[in-house]
């Protein structure tokens, strides 16, 4: 049986990666720039007040549910700055980064109270999405090595 070899050196920063031609420092930087996009561009979708001012009670909670979201999010877009650290292949990079775009955009809708229902939709398309591609990569790697 012929064991593929494993590069477990960990790339320096601004040393593109051999499968994204993507250094881990370019990673980061389009992961933190479409963070802020998508919450910026949700930020602009829609005014909270006069949902507010109807039930402030509905309000508060939803807006503790943003909160919530926006915490799990930025862990998530923490574990892929970590992550971002290693080879990665291009269409993987990119389902990552769609999900932590995804997850950001919708928090903020959230907070928005803005298209709740999509917002919501979107947040756990987003999670799943991260969960389901973190899942695939390790059982991805542990065929490849033969275990």
């Amino acid at each position: 049986m012929n064991a593929v070899q494993h590069d477990t050196s960990m790339p320096g920063i601004g040393v593109p990666h051999e499968s994204t031609g993507w250094s881990s420092s370019t990673l980061r930087r389009v992961l933190a720039a479409g963070c802020c996009v998508t919450v910026a561009a949700a930020a602009l979708h829609g005014d909270p007040a006069a949902y507010l001012s109807a039930d402030p009670a509905l309000g508060r909670l939803l807006r503790g549910m943003a909160l919530i979201k926006a915490l799990i999010a930025a862990v998530a877009v923490g574990a892929l700055m970590w992550r971002f650290g290693r080879p990665i292949p291009r269409l993987r990079a990119g389902v990552y980064l769609a999900g932590a775009w995804f997850m950001a955009g919708a928090a903020m809708l959230v907070w928005q109270l803005s298209h709740i229902a999509l917002a919501a939709i979107s947040f756990h398309a987003g999670e799943l999405t991260l969960l389901f591609i973190a899942w695939r990569e390790h059982r991805t790697e542990m065929l490849q090595c033969g275990g």
